[in-house]
C-alpha cells in the first residue's frame, strides 16, 4: 500500500472597492522586472513590513498568486496606485502589458492539463471579480482580465437579496478551493470584489511514515517552547550548509509526472530566521540550490495546520506615498479609474486569506518502523525545532509558489 503525505496550501485573495471604506524600513529596489525576481522582492518587502513589530508572526502567503491580483488591480489603477504597485513587486511599468502576457502563459501552462490526467499534484489557479449590477466595467479592462487573467465577471443582482449574493460569491469560493475555503464575506457596502484563488495539492515524492511521527519540543525562542508533532524520516535528498548564516538547507521533491516543484526547508541553527528571510533574493536562492548535494539525511520537521490572513492596505499606502502627484488625496490615490468610471469604485483592502498544511495520511508497511532512521554519524542530520521557512518552488521556472516564514507551528 501507499503511504500518502502531502503539502496543502491554499490561498484566497479578497480585494473591496466600496463606497465608504476608508480605512520605515527601507524599501528594497529591483534589480530587473522578471516575474520571477519580482516575487522574491516582493517577499522580501512583505517580510519587513508584516513582521517587524511582531517577531513570532508566522508569515504564509503565495507570492504568485499576490502578483496574478495585483497585476489586475494595476491594469485597472490611477497612476498614482499603479506606480506604487510596481514598486512593491519591482515591476517597471512600461513593462506592464509583458507582465500580463506572463501572467497569462503562466495560467496556461497550469490549466492546460487534460483533466484525464491522474497525476497526483494538482495546481489551480482561478479569478473572478464580482460587482454590483449598478457599477459599470469598462470594456477595455473587462477584455483584457478576461485575456490575460481568464477572469470571470460575475454580476451580484441588485434585486437579490444580500443572502443571496453572498451565496453566490460562497459557491464560487468553495468550488475553486475544493471546500477548503468556505466563504467570502460581502457587506452592504461592497460594490465590486476581486478574488483570485490559489489551490495546490501534492503528494511527496518519498514519503514520510505516520508510524514514525513523535511529539516534541518547538523553540520558538531560545527560552520558550510549544508542542508539536514531528514527520521523522530518513532519506537521499539534496542538503547544504551555510555556515556564513548558519543554517541547513534541504529539498523535499514532490511526486508529478508533469511538474517539477518542491518544498525546501530553510533550518536557521541559531534563532536567525529574519536575518536569512531578509537576504533572500532570487540569486542567492538559485546560488544556494548551486550548492546543494545528494546526502542522506536525516529529517525532523513540524507536521502544520496553520490558517493566515494578510492586509495589504497600509503597505500600498505606504508604496504610493511617495507619488509625485501632491495633488492627490489619499482615496483618489486607490481610484480603479480603468475598471470603472463610476467614482465609488475605489480599492478599500487587498485581503489574502491562506491555510498550509503539512502532513501524513494512510499507512505503511511495519518493516519501514524499523531502521528508518540511523543515528549512527553517517547521515546528516536537520532537525526543525526552531523558525524556520518553508518554500515552494516549481523548478522548472524558477517561480516561487509558496513562502511561509514559520514561528509557531502548533497544531
Amino acid at each position: 500500500m501507499n503511504l500518502l503525505t502531502f503539502a496543502l496550501f491554499i490561498t484566497i485573495f479578497l480585494i473591496f472597492c466600496a463606497v465608504n471604506l476608508h480605512s520605515c524600513n527601507e524599501i528594497v529596489y529591483p534589480k530587473d522586472t522578471s516575474v520571477e525576481e519580482s516575487l522574491f522582492t516582493l517577499t522580501t518587502n512583505l517580510q519587513e513590513t508584516k513582521t517587524s513589530n511582531d517577531l513570532t508572526e508566522n508569515l504564509v502567503f503565495s507570492p504568485l498568486g499576490f502578483s496574478f491580483l495585483l497585476g489586475q488591480i494595476a491594469a485597472g489603477a490611477n497612476p498614482t496606485l499603479r506606480d506604487g504597485i510596481g514598486l512593491l513587486l519591482g515591476w517597471k511599468i512600461e513593462d506592464l502589458p509583458n507582465i500580463h502576457e506572463r501572467h497569462e502563459n503562466l495560467l496556461k501552462s497550469y490549466t492546460t492539463i487534460k483533466e484525464k490526467d491522474e497525476d497526483t499534484l494538482k495546481i489551480r489557479i482561478n479569478s473572478a471579480l464580482f460587482h454590483r449590477d449598478y457599477l459599470k466595467i469598462n470594456k477595455e479592462y473587462q477584455i483584457l482580465v478576461q485575456k490575460h487573467y481568464d477572469s470571470q465577471l460575475i454580476v451580484l443582482a441588485e434585486n437579490a437579496s444580500e443572502s443571496e449574493n453572498q451565496q453566490t460569491i460562497n459557491n464560487w469560493v468553495q468550488n475553486v478551493t475544493e471546500g477548503h475555503i468556505k466563504d467570502l464575506p460581502l457587506t452592504a457596502n461592497t460594490i465590486s470584489l476581486f478574488a483570485n484563488a490559489l489551490y495546490f495539492n501534492a503528494e511527496w515524492l518519498e514519503p514520510f511514515s505516520d508510524q514514525l511521527t513523535r511529539a516534541g519540543k518547538f523553540f520558538t525562542t531560545p527560552d520558550q517552547n510549544v508542542n508539536v508533532s514531528y514527520l521523522m524520516g530518513q532519506q537521499e535528498i539534496l542538503y547544504m550548509e551555510n555556515h556564513e548564516l548558519n543554517f541547513k538547507m534541504i529539498r523535499l521533491p514532490y511526486n508529478s509526472t508533469l511538474h517539477n516543484i518542491s518544498m525546501y526547508i530553510v533550518s536557521p541553527q541559531n534563532h536567525n530566521l529574519r536575518n536569512i528571510t531578509g537576504q533572500m533574493t532570487l540569486s542567492k536562492f538559485l546560488t544556494y540550490k548551486a550548492n546543494m548535494t545528494m546526502k542522506t539525511v536525516n529529517i525532523k520537521m513540524p507536521k502544520l495546520a496553520i490558517k493566515s490572513k494578510i492586509h495589504l492596505r497600509s503597505t500600498l499606502e505606504k508604496y504610493t506615498e511617495n507619488s509625485t502627484n501632491g495633488t492627490v488625496s489619499k482615496e483618489n490615490k486607490f481610484l480603479l479609474s480603468k475598471v470603472s468610471d463610476d467614482s465609488r469604485s475605489i480599492l478599500s483592502d487587498v485581503v489574502q486569506e491562506s491555510t498550509f498544511n503539512v502532513h501524513e495520511k494512510g499507512t505503511t508497511f511495519a518493516s519501514l518502523t524499523a531502521g528508518y532512521i540511523n543515528y549512527d554519524g553517517t547521515a546528516r542530520n536537520c532537525r526543525v525545532d526552531q523558525p524556520y521557512l518553508a518554500i515552494i518552488v516549481d523548478e522548472s521556472k524558477n517561480l516561487l509558489l509558496f513562502w511561509a516564514s514559520i514561528y509557531q507551528p502548533a497544531l
